[in-house]
């Protein structure tokens, strides 16, 4: 027995010290850029060929791929997107696809009627996005071949204090754009426990766990390809499905069907399942019964001193350092919420959360439009919950952000700037 344990005490020590020699031999690997998303990688992915895939996905894609010339894009969570969504379909009378339609032609119509300015809108506003999401997005998005002259972002309390979010990495926009994105300076903040931050250290640093993570997500990859051409896909379970044997309109949504209700929270939400085109779709004219979310946001807000707070605040503060470094304008937008809605969190944290984000926009050169509490202009008929608009909500939103982009100078004045994506565009058509 003890010479077997000799064995592998010897054992384990060489296989230690073999697995550092290799991580040693392969260091230079660590001291490699993050790879630059592109469209070319997105149009390249498994769901590109099955059209069908997560939100942040979608989102991505309507940039990279449709709308790299955008001046203005509209960022937020799920308040910003149904109040886009919904008057977008109202002011244009046509039907929008949530999963598809990523650009707001109401907001740059207001926007041209005000200034004179031609602008593109695209949305990227997504269902429990964080403060965190919005930084990583702007990060690995808004680079010096494509970014927006402003952002329009809409901040909540939930974008920051969700306790029902474990942590910043817990997030769909987290796994799907963190490996484009240098995170290190935020390793302090992203985990809720020991174990999780190590994992995430090692998949950062560990030259043999960046070549595993790699090589998996590559055979995962066209394995996927592989079983989609012969028929066959692995469900939520794991477990290998012919395709032809799913049920009939499983995955095929039908607006006229579902009630306006659940269509639009379900799109608004953004539900961390794969979707496809034409499964989310609102009509010009829907009427919304109101719906009470109280008990949802009462968990939401259980605690207004969680540690994600201060996270989320580094996340906020590095986004508006960000667009300064990036000359990107920003108007950020605190978002009404019914009375009701306010009353779960004491009175003393709207106190000091509403000057908190007043004095950072105010230190870091960004417009803070304050409808927090704004009982005033939006009444019980434009929400179609505590917290989510309907269309009526949607135009008094969208209105106060093109009269606040008309009456800053500096902010239209950005706006009148010529567009060198644009530019590339023609010059690339002549």
């Amino acid at each position: 027995m003890s010479q077997y344990k000799k064995w592998y005490a010897t054992t384990f020590l060489w296989a230690l010290l073999g697995y550092a020699a290799v991580n040693l031999l392969f260091l230079n690997l660590v001291f490699q850029q993050k790879p630059e998303l592109t469209a070319q990688i997105i149009t390249q992915s498994p769901s590109e060929k099955r059209q069908e895939g997560n939100w942040i996905w979608w989102v991505t894609r309507n940039y990279l791929v449709k709308h790299p010339d955008a001046e203005i894009a509209l960022m937020g969570s799920s308040q910003m997107a149904s109040a886009s969504f919904a008057i977008e379909s109202d002011s244009q009378n046509v039907n929008v696809d949530c999963v598809t339609d990523k650009n707001s032609r109401f907001l740059s119509q207001l926007v041209k009627e005000r200034t004179g300015v031609d602008t593109h809108t695209c949305l990227f506003a997504l269902g429990g996005a964080m403060i965190s999401d919005q930084y990583i997005m702007a990060k690995t998005l808004f680079t010096q071949k494509h970014k927006p002259k402003l952002i329009v972002l809409g901040v909540n309390p939930r974008d920051f204090i969700d306790n029902l979010m474990p942590s910043c990495a817990s997030t769909e926009t987290f796994h799907f754009l963190s490996p484009y994105t240098d995170l290190s300076k935020f390793a302090n903040y992203n985990f809720n426990s020991i174990f999780t931050r190590m994992d995430w250290t090692m998949n950062e640093m560990l030259p043999l766990k960046i070549m595993r993570n790699a090589v998996v997500q590559s055979i995962k990859s066209y394995s996927d390809n592989i079983l989609s051409k012969s028929g066959f896909s692995v469900n939520d379970d794991q477990d290998l499905v012919a395709n032809e044997d799913k049920p009939a309109g499983a995955d095929e949504g039908n607006g006229e069907a579902k009630g306006a209700n659940a269509t639009i929270l379900d799109a608004i939400y953004g539900k961390l399942t794969e979707v496809k085109p034409a499964t989310q779709i609102i009509h010009p004219g829907m009427t919304f019964d109101f719906m009470d979310n109280m008990r949802e946001y009462g968990k939401r807000y259980k605690s207004p001193d969680v540690p994600m707070f201060a996270a989320q605040k580094k996340y906020f503060e590095e986004l508006l350092t960000y667009c300064n470094e990036q000359n990107i304008k920003v108007v950020v937008v605190g978002m009404p919420n019914m009375w009701p809605n306010r009353e779960i969190l004491p009175k003393e944290f709207w106190t000091t959360f509403k000057a908190y984000v007043g004095e950072t926009c105010n230190k870091y050169g960004a417009v803070f439009v304050d409808h927090l509490d704004d009982d005033k202009l939006f009444v019980t008929n434009d929400y179609i919950d505590c917290v989510h608009m309907n269309q009526h909500g949607g135009k008094k939103l969208l209105t106060s952000v093109a009269d606040t982009i008309a009456k800053n100078q500096k902010v239209a004045q950005s706006l009148a700037a010529p567009n060198a994506v644009a530019e590339q565009k023609s010059q690339s058509n002549l």
